[in-house]
């Protein structure tokens, strides 16, 4: 099980069990991780990469390849 998948799987169980209602407990849930959600311009996202070069690339998963970035 993937490590994203199971703190998820905890989370939902943490909340069913302090809400005691199921529905109650998505919509908490999704607040949540709306909340952890990063979206950044382009621009930084090159900036931090240094262009997507390819000695800053760390590997590749379900989603494309990820990349190792610099503080900003």
């Amino acid at each position: 099980m993937s490590k994203s998948k199971n703190f998820l799987q905890n989370l939902i169980k943490h909340f069913k069990f302090h809400s005691g209602k199921e529905g109650q407990s998505e919509e908490e849930l999704e607040k949540i991780a709306a909340q952890e959600q990063k979206v950044f311009a382009f621009e930084t996202l090159l900036a931090a990469t240094k262009d997507f070069h390819a000695s800053n690339k760390l590997g590749e998963g379900g989603f494309g390849p990820v990349y190792k970035n610099i503080a900003l």
